[in-house]
């Protein structure tokens, strides 16, 4: 009589040596502790495959200390805890081109906020992560029962063998000497696994240094701001007009997801923003604008725009701070008088709106809850935000309005606005474009509102965008019609490069090439309204007024005028010219000194609570 299939397959599964299912195991690790990143486009080092291959030791260690079914659920533990890590930082790379940390942690809560967004980063190919936990699972199921113990030498060895591996692979790589924490490159040299553990390790230590420390040196802190205070621009045109212009209101526009590529973009013969670029035509154009968010992304932006500081080194400033002593641009609009109004598409609990807001400066705050209560989505679209803001705005006195636009975030759908997509169509890029068509209509609609009632009399109109919207892997991306960037530079260029636009009476019609950050949007909105920013411990500067500084990213990235500084790619840090080409790393040596010693300290006064004491 013929065995029954489950009988045949447990016979056949218990005959496969350990060997072969421990292989199998070691390369699964090995490929997805590899493969995603460089997919991803991260820059890898030859040194990857020994740091991961010494890591593969180290995670199948304990596994050989017992056999049977006992070692194959051992390995399905730890391979199940690998891909879904891998799986979450790919996702969340795709989103914004950064993984998660420890301090990702306290987004969990928003996860179901930002549900479309992160099912439009998952691909179909990521299925192929969770093969060999399939097999291995099935494997586990047939085995029989087993208790064995192989004894601990075996599982020493390995462990040995292991660190071995990792101190040979890790221990000789140059790129230490330069890598940040904040750098995705870093997972190109020491995979994911280490790179989330040593990040933790850093924000452990970044807070008990600020705990135990920061007062120490305050003193050091407050002589190092008075250092890079930004000085007074001497004369010109453009500092003249600047002077001279007297405005009475505030309208700031966050336009979601807005790179500058976008707005400047034709398809056929249609523009993709022409709101913008009337706008662009018409007032102060800083055409080399650059988004300098964290993890945070638009709340980031925000945190840039209304406080002039740099984003938390981790985590989410307005989620880690929004009980700090800050003198944001609210706070100062209120004390000279301004009635200060917040607008967001989404619900202001998210990243935790509702008290950030408060800490900012703002008397009132509309959200999702306020402006559509009766929505069933988390956001609302940008024509229901913008429709109500002009019978909210007061008359009486004078008025400052925050607008946060969300229309065209991930995963960009609204309805078809008549583009020609052409090959571009149904693609994340030709989504991307038709999200900022209707965005930019929407945000026209809303200046003839607001012109209409003659609310934008004296009214100073700044706006900007956020972040990038879509990445070098997104699909569509190669099929736009520009050309492709050729480097890693243009690259960053192509992907932080935002619209940053100031309008208003008086102002002359100017398109601005020094470079400018979102950090300088508050000291120069100040600038324009004269308003004093002492005792503010602002770290931007006045676009308008003042010498130009160089712009440092949260990554450790630092441009100026004529170089562009990428810190810890695969072959070292990278130095190009403002032209694009690639130039020796000495070039850029005084900007990653820069760079290095505005991060650490800006990021030492935010933990220490130090913002408003460095400017005493």
């Amino acid at each position: 009589m013929n065995d029954a299939p489950p009988a045949r397959a447990r016979r056949l599964v218990s005959s496969v040596p350990s060997l072969a299912i421990l292989t199998f195991a070691a390369m699964s690790l090995l490929l997805k502790q590899t493969v995603p990143i460089a997919l991803l486009g991260v820059p890898v080092a030859p040194r990857l495959l020994v740091v991961a291959s010494g890591l593969v030791l180290l995670e199948l260690a304990p596994a050989v200390a017992v056999s049977g079914r006992s070692m194959v659920l051992r390995i399905l533990a730890v391979d199940a805890f690998i891909s879904l890590m891998t799986a979450g930082d790919v996702v969340a790379f795709r989103i914004n081109r950064r993984f998660l940390s420890v301090l990702s942690l306290p987004l969990v809560p928003y996860l179901p906020h930002l549900g479309d967004a992160i099912s439009s980063a998952i691909h179909p190919g990521d299925a192929l992560l969770l093969v060999d936990l399939v097999v291995l699972a099935l494997i586990a199921a047939l085995l029989p029962r087993s208790e064995a113990f192989s004894g601990a030498g075996p599982s020493r060895f390995l462990a040995g063998v292991g660190v071995a591996t990792l101190v040979l692979g890790a221990g000789t790589d140059p790129y230490w000497r330069y890598a940040t924490l904040r750098n995705p490159a870093t997972a190109g040299h020491s995979s994911l696994l280490p790179f989330h553990l040593i990040g933790t390790v850093d924000a452990f230590w970044n807070a008990l240094r600020a705990r135990y420390f920061a007062e120490q040196e305050l003193s050091l802190l407050q002589r190092w701001y008075a250092e890079r205070r930004p000085r007074k621009r001497a004369g010109g045109p453009l500092v003249a007009r600047a002077v001279a212009a007297r405005f009475e209101n505030l309208v700031i526009v966050q336009v979601e997801s807005l790179q500058a590529w976008a707005v400047e973009m034709r398809l056929g013969d249609q523009e993709v923003a022409p709101t913008l670029n009337r706008l662009r035509a018409r007032g102060v154009s800083f055409e080399n604008a650059y988004s300098q968010v964290g993890i945070g992304n638009t709340a980031d932006a925000e945190w840039l725009c209304l406080c002039s500081f740099y984003p938390a080194a981790a985590g989410v400033a307005f989620i880690r701070y929004d009980s700090a002593k800050l003198s944001c641009l609210p706070s100062l609009l209120r004390k000279s008088g301004f009635e200060t109004l917040a607008f967001h598409g989404n619900d202001l609990s998210v990243y935790n709106r509702d008290d950030m807001y408060v800490t900012a400066g703002f008397n009132h705050r509309y959200g999702r809850r306020e402006l559509h209560p009766d929505s069933g989505r988390y956001e609302i679209p940008d024509r229901v935000i913008y429709a109500q803001i002009p019978a909210l705005i007061p008359r009486e006195r004078p008025f400052a309005v925050h607008v946060v636009s969300f229309s065209s975030h991930r995963p960009f759908h609204v309805p078809p606005q008549g583009l020609p997509l052409g090959k571009l169509q149904g693609t994340i890029a030709g989504d991307y474009l038709e999200s900022i068509h209707y965005a930019d209509a929407a945000l026209g609609e809303l200046l003839q509102a607001l012109q209409a009632q003659r609310l934008m009399d004296r009214t100073l109109l700044v706006v900007y965008g956020d972040h990038g919207g879509i990445n070098r892997d997104d699909i569509g991306t190669t099929d736009l019609p520009t050309a492709q960037p050729p480097n890693e530079g243009a690259w960053f260029v192509f992907e932080r490069r935002v619209p940053l636009l100031f309008l208003g009476e008086g102002l002359p019609a100017a398109r601005v090439s020094t470079p400018a950050g979102q950090i300088d949007i508050a000291p120069t909105i100040a600038g324009l309204l004269d308003l004093p920013t002492e005792h503010t411990g602002f770290l931007g500067r006045d676009l308008l007024r003042t010498d130009q500084r160089p712009v440092v990213f949260w990554s450790g990235n630092v441009l100026d005028s004529d170089h562009l500084y990428l810190e810890g790619r695969a072959a070292g840090s990278l130095c190009f010219t403002v032209q694009g080409a690639r130039v020796p790393g000495s070039d850029c040596e005084s900007l990653a000194a820069l760079g290095k010693r505005e991060r650490g300290q800006a990021q030492l006064i935010l933990d220490a609570d130090l913002v408003t004491s460095v400017d005493p």
